[in-house]
């Protein structure tokens, strides 16, 4: 029997049952990513974060950086999705400073993946990220029906 605490009392008496729009048999998986500016990336890198599998649905971004320039605001910005869409899963967030992120652009709300997908992040043009810095986060779907 499952015991519940008085959060999920009072959200059961809120919402009716907890849970209902989730997928019944979908298992929720991680995929992390972490990557440190090099010097040979110039300008405008187009950064390869992780593999996303076949029929992944209901991506989730969390997105973090320690700066990615000398000095911040200066419009360095960084986007999260996939060849298709460059901003599939994070619109361009200015990342000159450092910076998290969670969440989904709305483009990938929902989103179902119909092939092995490559993830990336793209460097806004113009924009040279100064070496060493990093990202780092995850990219969380659901797998399953």
């Amino acid at each position: 029997m499952a015991t519940f605490n008085s959060t999920e009392y009072a959200a059961i008496a809120t919402l009716g049952v907890m849970g209902m729009s989730r997928d019944h048999n979908a298992k929720v998986k991680r995929f992390p990513f972490n990557v440190t500016i090099l010097a040979t990336f110039g300008a405008a890198p187009v950064l390869r974060l992780t593999k996303i599998p076949l029929g992944a649905k209901h991506p989730f971004v969390y997105y973090e950086t320690n700066g990615l320039s000398a000095s911040a605001g200066v419009g360095l910005t960084v986007s999260i999705g996939d060849s298709d869409a460059v901003a599939r899963l994070m619109v361009a967030l200015d990342s000159s400073a450092a910076v998290q992120k969670l969440g989904v652009a709305a483009a990938g709300a929902g989103y179902e993946y119909t092939a092995e997908t490559t993830i990336i992040a793209t460097v806004n043009t113009g924009k040279t990220p100064v070496t060493d810095q990093k990202i780092w986060g995850f990219i969380e779907v659901c797998i399953g029906d």
